[in-house]
């Protein structure tokens, strides 16, 4: 006999259960099965220390992560910067795969925590599409304090530009330029931009069309003795 397996829909909120965090959940995250009850929790619901290096882990070696940067990779390996090739395109997967490490790391660990800013990502309680697409679109300049109240996300744009000053450690010396540190710092805050829509909107996406195909697929009879 073989166990009953997840449905589709499911997968796929749990695929999100690390990227989107609702205000029901941050307040009583015992409540909420999702794998945001595993990093740690203050009684509030805030983040602990441990908590906020959990986050930094698992965001740092999700699969989504680890497929933005390849694609990332993808793009850049134009230039050439550490030559032709798969030599060439593993230097350059590291250095993204380094850079979006760092990020993570200021973010999350350290300035969030200094800061006392939630570096979680929260999901829009409006109805109203519009308003949900600006707030994705703000949540790079906008975050919440660890008390819940919205404030100017100083924490994910302070760890953008020194995540780019550091890579000019391991980046080639074409690339350690003002200008080019710059460029790649406000890249990456207007992919944030784009990445914020998505995360808001993929889950309802995927739940239209896999219910769909759910529906549109006939039951399957058990097969008879």
């Amino acid at each position: 006999m073989v166990p009953d397996c997840p449905s589709q829909v499911a997968q796929a909120s749990q695929a999100q259960a690390e990227l989107v965090v609702t205000d029901d959940q941050r307040r009583f995250p015992n409540q909420f099965n999702t794998s945001h009850n595993l990093l740690g929790h203050g009684e509030t619901g805030m983040l602990t220390p441990s908590g906020r290096f959990n986050l930094f882990l698992e965001r740092t070696g999700s699969k989504a992560n680890l497929s933005t940067v390849a694609l990332g990779t993808s793009y850049s390996f134009e230039d050439r910067p550490y030559g032709t090739g798969v030599p060439g395109f593993s230097k350059l997967y590291a250095a993204k795969l380094a850079d979006s490490a760092s990020r993570n790391f200021f973010e999350v660990v350290v300035l969030s925590h200094a800061l006392r800013q939630d570096p979680r990502r929260y999901r829009s309680t409006s109805s109203s599409t519009l308003t949900r697409f600006a707030d994705a679109a703000g949540s790079v300049v906008v975050t919440r304090t660890d008390e819940g109240q919205k404030t100017f996300n100083s924490s994910r744009v302070l760890a953008t530009f020194l995540s780019a000053a550091l890579s000019n450690a391991y980046y080639p010396e074409d690339d350690r330029t003002f200008g080019r540190t710059m460029g790649r710092a406000g890249r990456r805050l207007m992919l944030d931009v784009s990445s914020g829509v998505v995360r808001e909107f993929a889950p309802d996406l995927l739940r239209k069309l896999l219910g769909k195909r759910q529906k549109s697929e006939p039951p399957v009879e058990p097969p008879t003795n």
